[in-house]
């Protein structure tokens, strides 16, 4: 099959699980209301000096907690300057984001977890950026390295299949453990959120959460069902924007 059918035929594959997915829950209460507040509690604190006053309160300002985790704020800041996502906020907000959520939402005190936070995608978007790197700058001695291991994306391989990938990247993250699967689950939580690009990106991304991080949310007790409920809501978007195409076409 040749890639374009091939994307076509996952695409067609991907939409009809997730109407079956919808049609399932489609009688689940959503809790909007929830979801309206955390946003509005999250979003109110991502700016970086909001970020730094969170980040003293909870630890004191005089910390080792609070000069590790600012450092790490710091190092991602510095390598995302001037980039955006593709709904065109700074890059930053994305680990700015699932900080405060980690934080005010979750409940979590875990200072390697956190500076995990901020280095999670360093390793996987920029060349400068090595597992060694982590190691040297945010501690040898301590669980960071493994944390950013673990949440890395590992290369396709030529041979594998996008299943085959799947499983192999979320079978990197157990091999972390459960805060490696804490992390994760926080992480797509804010791209369920955000979700944006083709119709074949959307549903893919979805059909991943569905499959592997939702469980993974339900195991270690964390942002469930918030994940889901937003998950939902991004699904009734994209066969929302899927059908308005459609008829356009026609």
């Amino acid at each position: 099959m040749q890639p374009q059918a091939e994307q076509v035929a996952l695409f067609g594959d991907n939409l009809k699980f997730l109407r079956s997915y919808y049609n399932s829950h489609k009688k689940d209460k959503i809790d909007k209301r929830r979801l309206r507040r955390i946003r509005k509690d999250i979003e109110s604190s991502i700016k970086l000096h909001k970020i730094a006053r969170l980040t003293a309160d909870v630890f004191g300002a005089e910390s080792l907690a609070y000069k590790r985790i600012m450092g790490a704020c710091k190092a991602a800041a510095d390598e995302h300057w001037g980039k955006k996502r593709e709904n065109g906020q700074p890059l930053i907000v994305h680990e700015r984001w699932i900080y405060v959520c980690a934080v005010k939402i979750s409940g979590i005190r875990d200072v390697d977890m956190l500076v995990s936070i901020f280095l999670h995608d360093l390793v996987e978007d920029y060349e400068s950026w090595s597992h060694f790197r982590v190691a040297r700058n945010h501690g040898f001695f301590n669980k960071v390295p493994l944390l950013v291991f673990a949440v890395t994306k590992p290369p396709r391989l030529p041979w594998q299949t996008k299943k085959q990938h799947d499983i192999a990247i979320f079978e990197r993250v157990r091999f972390g453990g459960v805060r490696a699967c804490i992390l994760k689950v926080h992480d797509r939580f804010h791209n369920m959120d955000t979700l944006t690009g083709t119709f074949e990106k959307r549903a893919r991304v979805i059909r991943q959460t569905i499959e592997y991080v939702i469980p993974m949310s339900k195991e270690v007790g964390c942002l469930y069902p918030e994940l889901e409920w937003a998950t939902l809501e991004q699904i009734r978007l994209l066969l929302r924007d899927v059908r308005r195409h459609d008829q356009v076409r026609v």
